[in-house]
């Protein structure tokens, strides 16, 4: 991973913030995990583009949160996650947020606790793609999912 976007717009996160530790792809794991300066700038954003509703509290290790259920439309940002060699995979946007209770939506992102602490895209974000790997060409792809 290289870098991510919300709503259009490429955050401002030095790449070797996502080198140092790297990225694995590991689909027993749920919620995705950040470097915590890669989470800190996606959570800022994502909280900023969802200024029009209400903040709830945090829910276990997913701390940004909003009371949902009494907005009839709900527009939920989108997020790009990149990747080296020009390769994007544009989350679902079913795959942003989580329910964690009957009220409460989650960003279905977390921050790891160290720096140096592996990235893991997990399986939340790949729902509705086909991980693509080129062990010999060192190159990995997303593609579009047979399964729903």
């Amino acid at each position: 991973m290289t870098g991510i976007s919300v709503g259009g717009q490429k955050l401002s996160i030095a790449e070797s913030i996502f080198t140092t530790s790297g990225t694995v792809i590991d689909s027993g794991t749920v919620i995705t995990r950040l470097a915590p300066t890669a989470y800190l700038a996606l959570s800022t954003a994502f909280r900023l583009a969802m200024l029009n509703y209400t903040p709830a509290p945090p829910y276990s290790l997913l701390d940004t949160c909003n009371d949902l259920p009494r907005y009839t439309t709900v527009i939920v940002p989108s997020i790009v996650l990149h990747f080296s060699g020009g390769t994007n995979l544009n989350v679902d946007q079913s795959r942003i947020i989580i329910q964690a209770t009957s009220t409460q939506y989650c960003l279905a992102f977390a921050g790891n606790t160290l720096p140096t602490d592996s990235g893991i895209l997990g399986n939340m974000q790949q729902h509705k793609y086909e991980v693509v790997y080129n062990v010999a060409g060192g190159r990995l792809g997303f593609g579009a999912s047979a399964c729903s």
